[in-house]
C-alpha cells in the first residue's frame, strides 16, 4: 500500500521474499494494479527475472544493448519477480545492477521478489547483492520515527520510538556495508501503524515486535552454527556449503542444518540455500534424520547437546 500510494518514497526499493506459493507474485501484481488505478499514466514494466535475462541475451546477440537499456531504464516503475535467478549469471547481474542504479537515482520505484533473502542467494556477489539488499529495508528507523505522523503523537509515542531505535539490527562482526544497510532498518512498527491508523506507542511496538525486549546480542547466525560443526568434525565451512555428498561431509552438514533450524530464525529455504543451494525437502530430510538419531542414540544426543552448549557459550543471555 505504501508503494502504491507514494511510489519511490519510503519503500524504495521494496524487496519481498518468502517460500514458493505464499503469494509474492500476487502482491506484485496487486501493487501494479493499484498504482495504475491511482495514476493511469505510470509507465510500469513487470516481468520475471528469467525474462530480463532472456531479453538481455537477445540484445547482446542482436547488438541492440542500447535499445534494451532504453526500454528498461526509461520506466517509472520496475517490478521483477524471482530475482534469485540472477545467481551464477555474472554479466546479467552487472547489467541488472546498472539498471537498478539508474532507476534508483532517477527516483523511480523498484519492486523485487525472491524465494530467498539476498544474503543467501547463491553466487549473488558484490554490487548486485548490496543493491538488492537495500530492498529489504526502508528509510532509517530513527529518521522515520522522528517524522511527524498524520495524527498528533501521544506521549507514549516517544517511548515507542526509543524502544524501536534501541533495537540493534547489526549482526556481530558485520562489515561496513552491512552496518550501513542495517542503519536503514525496516519499519514494521511505522508501516503497521500507518495501515491501522494507530500512533507508534510503546505498547504497539511491543505488540508487533516482541523480540525488542529480548537481548538483541543473542542472535545465532549460520556462521556460528557452521563454525562449531566444522570444528567438531574437522571439516571446512566451505565443505559444508559445497555440493559434495561424501559421508564425511554430508553427515556434519545434516547436523548443521538441524542446529540451524533449532537455533536460528531462518526458514528451511534459507537454510538450504546457505548449505550448498539445497531445496527445503533436503533440509527437512536432514532434520528428521538427526531428530530420529538423537532420539534413539544416546551418543548422538550427547553430540547435539555438546554442540548446542558450544554455540551457547557465545550467547550468555540464553539466545539458544
Amino acid at each position: 500500500m505504501g508503494v502504491a500510494e507514494k511510489p519511490a518514497t519510503a519503500y524504495n526499493p521494496l524487496f519481498l521474499h518468502g517460500s514458493v506459493g505464499l503469494g509474492k507474485t500476487h502482491l506484485l501484481q496487486a501493487i501494479c494494479h493499484e498504482t495504475l488505478r491511482r495514476r493511469p499514466e505510470t509507465r510500469i514494466l513487470y516481468l520475471s527475472c528469467e525474462t530480463f535475462t532472456n531479453h538481455f541475451i537477445a540484445a547482446i546477440e542482436k547488438g541492440a544493448l542500447e535499445d534494451f537499456r532504453r526500454r528498461y531504464r526509461g520506466v517509472d516503475f520496475l517490478v521483477v519477480d524471482d530475482v534469485q535467478f540472477l545467481a551464477n549469471k555474472e554479466r546479467t547481474q552487472e547489467e541488472f545492477f546498472h539498471t537498478f542504479n539508474t532507476l534508483f537515482h532517477d527516483n523511480k520505484q523498484i519492486v523485487l521478489s525472491s524465494d530467498s533473502p539476498p544474503h543467501v542467494i547463491p553466487s549473488l556477489q558484490g554490487a548486485p547483492r548490496l543493491a538488492i539488499q537495500m530492498g529489504a529495508r526502508g528509510r532509517d528507523r530513527e529518521a522515520l520515527l522522528r517524522d511527524p505522523p498524520r495524527d498528533p503523537p501521544t506521549e507514549g509515542a516517544h517511548d515507542g520510538a526509543r524502544l524501536s531505535r534501541g533495537r540493534d539490527p547489526v549482526p556481530r562482526r558485520a562489515n561496513h556495508q552491512q552496518y550501513s544497510g542495517a542503519r536503514r532498518g525496516d519499519q514494521p512498527d511505522r508501516g503497521y501503524a500507518g495501515l491501522q491508523r494507530e500512533v507508534v506507542t510503546l505498547e504497539l511496538v511491543r505488540r508487533i515486535m516482541p523480540e525488542l525486549d529480548a537481548d538483541r546480542n543473542a542472535v545465532v547466525r549460520f556462521e556460528d552454527v557452521a563454525n562449531v560443526v566444522a570444528k567438531k568434525y574437522h571439516v571446512k565451512i566451505l565443505d559444508l556449503q559445497s555440493r559434495r555428498r561424501s559421508q564425511s561431509i554430508a553427515f556434519p552438514r545434516q547436523i548443521a542444518m538441524f542446529l540451524s533450524r533449532r537455533h536460528t530464525n531462518h526458514s528451511l529455504v534459507e537454510i538450504g540455500a546457505y548449505f550448498g543451494g539445497r531445496d527445503h525437502t533436503t533440509v527437512l530430510y536432514a532434520i528428521d534424520k538427526i531428530t530420529a538419531l538423537a532420539k534413539d542414540d544416546a551418543e548422538m544426543r550427547d553430540v547435539i547437546y555438546g554442540l548446542t552448549e558450544e554455540i551457547g557459550r557465545h550467547f550468555p543471555a540464553g539466545g539458544v
